[in-house]
């Protein structure tokens, strides 16, 4: 009875590791998520609104400028479900209630 199934000379067993990373790498890039907004925020400065409308970019530079001004870089990403919910992401340090108040002026002006 033959013990080796798959041989371990160099080759092979690179060969077979390329092909799962390439597969891996293929499976994630079809399966990530795609966001339908990308918002960019520095030092209370708009910089990036991808996904919204130029009235709606005028709203939440206001927005970030006089009502909620960060300190540090944040970046919001987010999409519609199926059901109208808006899902977000932010990534960046923002405490909670910042966050919330975000969330509740997007869904207002989105």
């Amino acid at each position: 009875m033959n013990a080796q199934v798959f041989p371990l000379d160099g080759g092979d067993l690179v060969g077979k590791v390329l092909v799962l990373v390439a597969a891996g790498l293929i499976l994630w890039w079809a399966l990530r998520p795609r966001f339908q907004i990308r918002i960019t925020v520095d030092g209370g400065q708009l910089l990036h609104a991808d996904g919204m409308t130029a009235w709606q970019r005028g709203k939440l530079a206001d927005f970030f400028d006089k009502d909620a001004p960060l300190e540090r870089r944040l970046t919001i990403v987010g999409l519609r479900g199926r059901d109208g919910r808006l899902w977000l992401k932010f990534r960046g340090r923002v405490d909670r209630a910042t966050e919330q108040r975000i969330r509740n002026f997007l869904t207002l002006i989105l």
